[in-house]
């Protein structure tokens, strides 16, 4: 009984050395400017903040939701527009029954938008959030390359 004991204290002093980054758009930016360029776009039309960047070349963008103000943000939504593209039902359908994390859709206007959206609701380590903006790196460069007609795993340069 001693050493369960012992192993949970060990456990929760584990969990609590981790830094939970407050849920706010400046501490969200601070990580995506790690993976590329970013900055504060002007809130959408309903008043949400809003973040643009570039990741290897490929621009997205991030909304945040239920914040009050610009703290106490529960979710992001990460998302990126590719037009001029294979727009297929097909192609789509395709994508999002591949895919786990990141679904796709075609806009009325035939541009194809690729969103990733996370929960951040009570906060989330710095470390969770860098690895969200890897995952959505990784995701966004598979899209191009599926776009591209690169077979997955398979060399962009072939």
């Amino acid at each position: 009984m001693r050493i369960l004991a012992m192993s949970l204290i060990c456990l929760a002093a584990g969990a609590q050395a981790q830094s939970v980054l407050p849920n706010t758009p400046q501490a969200v930016i601070g990580v995506a400017q790690q993976f590329g360029t970013a900055y504060f776009e002007p809130p959408d039309s309903e008043g949400r903040p809003a973040i643009a960047g570039t990741i290897d070349g490929l621009n997205y963008g991030v909304l945040f939701y239920g914040c009050e103000g610009n703290v106490g943000c529960d979710s992001l939504q990460f998302y990126a527009s590719f037009t001029g593209y294979e727009n297929s039902l097909e192609f789509i359908n395709s994508w999002n029954y591949d895919k786990r994390f990141a679904s796709a859709y075609r806009r009325p206007d035939g541009s194809v938008v690729l969103s990733y959206d996370v929960n951040i609701d009570f906060g989330v380590t710095a470390t969770n959030v860098e690895d969200t903006f890897d995952i959505w790196s990784i995701l966004m460069g598979q899209f191009m390359d599926r776009i591209n007609g690169v077979p997955e795993g398979g060399d962009a340069t072939k």
